[in-house]
C-alpha cells in the first residue's frame, strides 16, 4: 500500500470558501481508483501570529491509500487529479504532501 497525504494551505482572502474546496476535495477524491480515501479541514483553533518552533498548519488535507505503486505513480496524470487542481487551483497558496509505503 502506498498511502499520498497532501496538506493544502488556502490564500488568506480564500479561506471563507473552505466548504466549498472541501466539497471539490472530496469529489475529485472520490473519483480516484483508492482503496480508501479520506478529506478534512483543520479542526484545531491556532495561534492568530505564528509562534516560533511551532509546526505551519495547513487548511485542508486529503488521504489516499493506493493498492500499490503503479496506482499511485498515476494519481498524477488521473482526470480527477487535473479537475482538482484546475477547480481550486486558483484559492491554494502551496501543497505540501508526501507519499510512505506501509
Amino acid at each position: 500500500m502506498i498511502r499520498h497525504i497532501s496538506i493544502f494551505f488556502i490564500k488568506e482572502e480564500m479561506k471563507s470558501k473552505l466548504p466549498e474546496l472541501l466539497e471539490i476535495l472530496k469529489t475529485c477524491t472520490e473519483n480516484v481508483n483508492a482503496a480508501s480515501y479520506m478529506t478534512g479541514i483543520d479542526c484545531m483553533p491556532r495561534p492568530a501570529e505564528k509562534i516560533a518552533g511551532l509546526p505551519e498548519f495547513g487548511d485542508m488535507v486529503q488521504v489516499i491509500d493506493f493498492a500499490d505503486r503503479k496506482e499511485a505513480e498515476q494519481y498524477s496524470a488521473h482526470p480527477a487529479h487535473q479537475k482538482l487542481m484546475q477547480e481550486i487551483g486558483y484559492a491554494v497558496d502551496k501543497v505540501v504532501a508526501i507519499d510512505v509505503e506501509g
